[in-house]
């Protein structure tokens, strides 16, 4: 389920996704149950948030990295 996170990530491309994929990722988490937000250990959401924000800034920096490529195929065309 974290290419969920990745791919809304490259789609968007925006460095404002990571906090919003954070929490997104751990609502996730929530909703299939694959947590119980009143027994879990805090960190352990936290760890999910980080790993989720982590995989984000992977995404918006491929998305980042493809722009920037093809911008500079298009120019070297001209």
């Amino acid at each position: 389920m974290i290419p969920t996170v990745l791919l809304a990530a490259v789609v968007v491309g925006r460095w404002w996704m990571l906090p919003v994929c954070a929490v997104a990722w751990v609502a996730i988490l929530i909703a299939v149950g694959a947590v119980d937000p009143a027994l879990q250990d805090a960190g352990e959401m936290w760890l999910a948030a980080g790993l989720a924000a982590a995989n984000a800034a992977v995404g918006v920096a491929l998305h980042r990295l493809v722009v920037a490529t093809f911008g500079q195929i298009r120019d070297r065309l001209r």
